[in-house]
């Protein structure tokens, strides 16, 4: 063959190959990976998905203690029949731990734990799950954007925990019913201080049929008396009044508020006390009128420069950060008869 025309062929297929469009590497296809079809345990399946995936649950009870350690969707066929149970020992640990971010958990009961679920990462979701008879029911700890849906908790000794590092945390639409204490949120020292508490928790959410008035920035505002927690974060004017509050981590939560009044409100057998007052973040007149509680705190100042008291009545004081009026303060407590700082 002729050089020229040799060399003329090779730069032809070289120059046609530079031409050619590379071949696209395309994503991985998210996977269904069936429980017990694929793998005989849960934990199992989730060690072999990768991100994206989901792990699908048939019906049954699984004895096993689970980590979600990858973005994945981990959903129960039917939250009545696909139960993580823990023995009826109230087994030691989670039953669900979520350590990965972007996950989705669907569809589980979860029963008889120390502790059901906890979580500590963000864009995670948490919906229609039925939790009962757990020491802990759930517990989202430093946790960011997360939501809470359609969840049941029934015969915890605590239901929900929400602690105060927690940031831009939604919940619709849970229910808490019969736990010795449902709902716990901003509770923690540094409460109102390592985060906002700016929850998104609506009224669609109940604590023993009475729903939760968990106000962020509201104005001019009166609790309805049928109220089953309340809260009222960088809000002014709120009237609560006529409450019996029960039952939660804190009857009434008070940060950044200002020119507030609390009168004949019976805050009874709450975790932390009855009405708490973030001292260091709220401003203006406070009037508390009729305040009685038992089996917790009544009131706790946390940032007041105040010394602790051990009195059941107090006609007045005034704090180093706002104006405090308690008026007819009365004492019905089992356990402790303190009005305290921390």
């Amino acid at each position: 063959m002729n050089r020229r025309v040799f060399l003329g062929l090779m730069f032809g297929t070289l120059l046609a190959g530079t031409l050619t469009p590379a071949r696209s590497i395309q994503p991985a296809k998210a996977r269904t990976i069936v429980v017990p079809d694929n793998y005989p345990t849960i934990q199992e399946a989730i060690n072999n998905a990768n991100e994206g995936d989901t792990v699908f649950v048939r019906n049954g009870t699984y004895y096993e203690n689970v980590v979600v350690n990858r973005a994945i969707r981990l959903a129960g066929e039917c939250w009545e029949n696909t139960t993580i149970d823990g023995r009826r020992e109230h087994a030691v640990g989670y039953a669900i731990t979520v350590i990965a971010s972007n996950v989705l958990v669907s569809g589980f009961t979860v029963q008889n734990w120390s502790n059901g679920i906890y979580g500590s990462t963000t864009g995670t979701t948490y919906q229609q799950n039925l939790i009962r008879d757990n020491g802990f029911g759930f517990n989202l700890h430093d946790c960011a954007n997360n939501n809470l849906s359609d969840n049941i908790f029934i015969d915890n000794y605590f239901g929900s925990l929400i602690s105060s590092s927690s940031e831009h945390i939604t919940i619709r639409r849970d229910t808490f019913t019969d736990n010795v204490r449902n709902l716990g949120a901003g509770m923690g020292d540094d409460a109102g201080i390592s985060s906002t508490l700016a929850y998104d928790i609506d009224d669609s959410n109940t604590v023993n049929g009475k729903p939760i008035y968990y106000l962020v920035n509201a104005r001019n505002f009166k609790v309805p008396t049928n109220a089953g927690f309340v809260a009222a974060i960088n809000s002014s004017d709120v009237t609560i009044e006529g409450l019996d509050l029960a039952n939660n981590g804190i009857g009434v939560l008070l940060i950044r508020s200002s020119n507030c009044y609390i009168a004949n409100v019976n805050a009874t057998d709450n975790d932390d006390c009855g009405i708490s007052l973030r001292a260091r973040h709220n401003r203006g007149f406070f009037c508390i009128v009729g305040l009685s509680w038992r089996s917790n705190s009544g009131l706790d100042e946390k940032g007041s420069s105040e010394t602790e008291e051990t009195a059941c009545s107090v006609s007045a004081r005034v704090l180093s950060y706002f104006l405090l009026l308690i008026i007819s303060v009365k004492c019905q407590t089992t356990h402790s008869t303190r009005l305290c700082h921390r």
